[in-house]
């Protein structure tokens, strides 16, 4: 078993007691229960998000003009939290507990930035300084986990 294995296997353990849930007839579930919870690509996932936020978000959004640009923000930083803190904390915090340390201020300076009463406020440079420095972290931790540098860019050998 390579280090990447060992120390992601509680995301393969939670992947196998999804699957052993009763099978609903609800289609939603149905679709669910086959999504492979794959490492690599859940660490690309956050940091792409992490990217797209310092980059097209920060400067308005896709939605500027329906005025959930500040909410998509807010989501996706809390978004972003969330996966890292239930996914791959613990096993940064083991093999270099000062990337986690990084990781985890990192992700609070992006959550921190976007919580503001409205998107006139944000510091777009600020927040693209954040989600930069989160990116560059995930890309020095994912080999001491025993992953890939997370790509930015969609691969369809994924």
């Amino acid at each position: 078993m390579d280090r990447g294995q060992d120390r992601l296997g509680a995301l393969g353990s939670l992947h196998q007691r999804f699957r052993a849930r009763p099978r609903s007839k609800d289609r939603r579930y149905a679709q669910l229960h086959d999504v492979p919870l794959v490492p690599q690509r859940l660490l690309n996932g956050i940091a792409r998000l992490a990217f797209e936020i310092g980059g097209s978000k920060a400067d308005g959004g896709e939605s500027r003009l329906s005025g959930t640009s500040l909410n998509d923000l807010q989501s996706n930083a809390d978004g972003i939290e969330l996966a890292y803190r239930i996914v791959f904390s613990a096993t940064v915090e083991a093999a270099a507990p000062q990337l986690a340390d990084a990781a985890r201020t990192a992700v609070q300076r992006l959550k921190a930035v976007v919580q503001i009463s409205a998107l006139r406020n944000l510091d777009a440079g600020e927040l693209r300084a954040h989600s930069e420095e989160l990116v560059a972290i995930l890309q020095v931790a994912a080999p001491e986990i025993g992953l890939d540098k997370p790509t930015l860019e969609e691969v369809a050998a994924q």
